[in-house]
This record gives structure tokens, C-alpha cells and sequence, in this order.
């Protein structure tokens, strides 16, 4: 009766904390949120004894490592980040729970997680003040982490003996191998012109729509391959600075989101799409991350 008594008042207490997180639409364009959300983070972790917290900024990404006194680099360093994906309805920010499920923005990626991880920090350094373990984190994982974590790392020498980060592709398994990404924007110039003469211009949405479907060819899915363990190439913005109907533009973008397994390199798939689209297209890196392979142990 008491462990059920327990369990029952955990599972409200993490409901409850991962429902709050995600009520502050803590993206990267809310920075109001963000820091709001830092702070009530922060608050949770402020009162702990033998603990020192760690708040560093860099291009405007705040970061959080909280640590015991005795050990900078800890045995076992949690590692979690509270921003989220954009919404362009901001009322989407609440949450239901359903079925045993807390269903709403970011509450697997990954602010359940971070609750849990709240939680288990704070229960381990109550019960055993000085252990051996951190917490870390950070703003701008969905943005690419350079200002979270690859600070952290490179910058400011943050280390420990393993990492936990529960922020994989599966709920119920430990993921050994991710694919890397790439988030990528594409340019090429035209010649504008009214459209009544489209002969006079050379219009740069062609050239790129043309090179798109090339993309496309390149990164098709083999055929028998279940696990979709493969390169793959999502198109998620094609435009111009155009507002005319009756103009052709003198430039056009296109985003793209590509994913690639081990032991291809981002290097390798960046001169695979360059030398696809060809020349006359730009390639802007926004995000470029390597794939990750794990020992089991």
C-alpha cells in the first residue's frame, strides 16, 4: 500500500512539473519564454545543499550545469534542453493527458524527460548530498546545440564519465546510432522580368524546382528496406522574395532537411547535393551534425 501510495504521488509530481514545462512556448524566437522556463528550472534546483549552478550564455543561448561542489566533472552527467519547435498558433502551448499519455508540444522532446531527470536529481542529491552527479541544460538544442552543449563541451571544458541523455528517436529503448543532419538552404540567382515577357528574364525558381526534383531522384528510398535506415531529403520551404503575380523573381531559396546514417559524413552527402544541383546553386549550411555510433556497453 505504501509503494502505491509512492508511485501514485511520483506520477502526479511529474505530470504536473512536465505540464508546467510545457506551458512556456520556450522556442527560439520566445525569448520571454525561454527565459522563463530557464528560470523555473533553475528554481527547482537552487535549494539543494553541496550543489553549485553553472549559468553561462553564449549568442543569447542560455545554459545551466548544475554540479556538486566535490565534483566538476561528475561521474554521471544528465543532460536535457527545454526549448522546443516553433508553433505558428501560439495557443497550441497546453497539454491533455490521455490514455496514460501527456500529449502536447515538447512533451517528448523532450520536457517529460527533463522533469523526470528534475526529479531524479534532486531525490538522489536529498538522500546522498554530494554525489557524484550533474545536470546540464540548454536552449538551443533545436537550433543545432553549438551555443548549449558544443559551448559547454569546447568552451568551457564542461566533462563527466557518462552521459545520460534521454533525447532518442525511441521512448522505451537506449539508442546507440542516430542519424546525422544536415539543415540546408539552397540559392540561385535569376533575371527578373515582367512575366508578359518572361523571354527577357531567366527565371531562378525553374532552375531550382529542376534541381529539387533531381534532389529527390538522388535521395529516393531504396526498395525492400523496412527500417528506412537511409539517407533521406525532406523539401520544407521553397520561395522568393517575390509579392507580384505578374514578375519574375530575381532570386529563389529552397530548405531542405536531410538525415544520413553512419559511416556516411556530412561532408560527403554536401558535395553529394552539390554536385547534384550543379553549379549555379549556393549551399548555406545551417545546421551540420555527424551521425552518432555507440558501443552497446
Amino acid at each position: 500500500m505504501i509503494d502505491s501510495v509512492f508511485t501514485q504521488r511520483l506520477r502526479y509530481q511529474l505530470i504536473a512539473l512536465t505540464r508546467d514545462l510545457i506551458l512556456m512556448p520556450s522556442t527560439a524566437v520566445n525569448l520571454t519564454a525561454r527565459r522563463q522556463c530557464y528560470e523555473f528550472v533553475r528554481n527547482h534546483l537552487e535549494d539543494l545543499p553541496e550543489i553549485t549552478l553553472h549559468d553561462f550564455t553564449d549568442d543569447g543561448a542560455q545554459s545551466l550545469v548544475a554540479t556538486p561542489r566535490l565534483h566538476p566533472s561528475p561521474d554521471v552527467l544528465f543532460v536535457a534542453h527545454l526549448d522546443v519547435v516553433a508553433h505558428a498558433d501560439p495557443t497550441v502551448f497546453r497539454s491533455i493527458v490521455s490514455d496514460g499519455r501527456i500529449i502536447g508540444p515538447g512533451a517528448g522532446d523532450m520536457k517529460g524527460a527533463l522533469a523526470i531527470l528534475m526529479v531524479l536529481f534532486r531525490r538522489f542529491h536529498r538522500a546522498h548530498p554530494g554525489v557524484s552527479l550533474g545536470l546540464a541544460v540548454t536552449t538551443d538544442e533545436e537550433t543545432g546545440g553549438e551555443h548549449g552543449i558544443g559551448f559547454l563541451v569546447r568552451e568551457r571544458g564542461l566533462r563527466c564519465g557518462l552521459a545520460m541523455i534521454p533525447d532518442g528517436g525511441s521512448l522505451h529503448e537506449i539508442t546507440i546510432e542516430e542519424k546525422g543532419i544536415i539543415h540546408l538552404r539552397l540559392e540561385t540567382n535569376g533575371q527578373s522580368a515582367h512575366a508578359a515577357r518572361p523571354w527577357l528574364g531567366l527565371n531562378p525558381l525553374s532552375r531550382l524546382l529542376q534541381a529539387l526534383a533531381r534532389l529527390e531522384q538522388v535521395f529516393a528510398p531504396p526498395a525492400n528496406h523496412p527500417d528506412r535506415w537511409y539517407p533521406t531529403c525532406a523539401i520544407t520551404n521553397v520561395g522568393t522574395d517575390n509579392t507580384s503575380f505578374n514578375r519574375i523573381p530575381a532570386h529563389a531559396y529552397a530548405q531542405l532537411d536531410i538525415r544520413f546514417p553512419p559511416p556516411q559524413t556530412s561532408a560527403e552527402i554536401l558535395a553529394e547535393v552539390q554536385a547534384c544541383v550543379g553549379p549555379d546553386i549556393g549551399l548555406r549550411p545551417a545546421i551540420v551534425a555527424e551521425p552518432t555510433h555507440l558501443s552497446p556497453d
